[in-house]
């Protein structure tokens, strides 16, 4: 093992560290946490249990009980997409998001991580992503499809759907560069 890899994977294990602290007084599993911190993050396209499941590389039926426990917990809420009655969209109740603010504010009591060190760690998983042909999440707005329209309005090109500007600043499935 070199240092790189010794660096990083201790990165990670403190990290996962600090949720297990966190979710502890939350009464949440760590997945719980994760599901919860995706839909803060993610935008329309991308809030369903496919792509969650996708994002946290585990099967479907994996992640339901997490679902099932968190809208019984009042911390999401599901609802089957109006044209496509397959597909169900997640998005965080009011209390889902207190706790993901909470939790926000506690990696950041805990952690002083400098801007620059952020966009090392993008570039390695940008680099990683594009040897690998791996297609990963990314946000809206440096899609190759995102298309500005005016008045502030966004047009996923690959879709055909329109974004409001704050949907450009989260991430996508559909996500790809160049």
């Amino acid at each position: 093992m070199n240092d790189f890899e010794i660096i990083l994977n201790r990165v990670v294990s403190f990290h996962n560290l600090l949720k297990r602290k966190f979710v502890a007084g939350e009464n949440l599993q760590l997945v719980h946490l994760e599901i919860l911190t995706y839909l803060s993050i993610c935008n329309k396209v991308s809030n369903t249990t496919t792509c969650l499941s996708l994002y946290l590389g585990q099967t479907k039926g994996s992640v339901s009980q997490s679902i099932d426990y968190l809208e019984r917990e009042k911390l999401i809420s599901i609802k089957q997409n109006t044209t496509d009655k397959r597909l169900f969209h997640l998005s965080l109740t009011s209390r889902g998001r207190l706790i993901v603010q909470k939790w926000k504010k506690f990696l950041d009591l805990q952690t002083q991580v400098k801007e620059d060190t952020i966009e090392n760690l993008r570039n390695l998983l940008v680099g990683w992503k594009m040897n690998e042909s791996i297609k990963t999440f990314g946000l809206c707005k440096t899609c190759k499809f995102n298309i500005k329209l005016p008045n502030n309005k966004f047009k996923c090109g690959l879709l055909g759907i329109e974004l409001e500007r704050k949907e450009t600043e989260k991430i996508c499935r559909e996500h790809q560069t160049g």
